[in-house]
């Protein structure tokens, strides 16, 4: 995790001053520049255009919404299977079936 620069910081929201080396997360606030693509520039413009929400509200719910998803654990991937019954050819007769279809390709 990043680190505070090593100035002094006062959170506005949390009234309360952030020595130097506390985490960034640990404290609630946290500023930073990010550069967003065209396309999640323009969704985000028309969400603030409808006035319920301000800017970094819009980010904040969608970041912690990314965020949720990858913090639930995967399914564990299992195969299903099945009884397949009895063989209808023998090992013998599968490996004669295989070395005659090599000969008659190599003829």
């Amino acid at each position: 995790m990043r680190k505070w620069p090593e100035k002094r910081l006062r959170c506005k929201k949390h009234q309360r001053i952030i020595d130097k080396g506390i985490k960034a997360s640990s404290n609630g606030c946290m500023r930073t520049t990010i550069t967003l693509d065209p396309d999640v520039a323009a969704r985000i413009d028309k969400e603030v255009a409808k006035g319920e929400q301000t800017f970094k509200e819009i980010v904040n719910a969608a970041l912690r919404k990314g965020l949720e998803r990858q913090v639930l654990p995967k399914r564990r991937f299992v195969q299903r299977t099945w009884e397949g019954g009895e063989m209808l050819l023998t090992w013998p007769e599968i490996k004669q079936l295989l070395l005659d279809d090599d000969v008659e390709r190599y003829r």
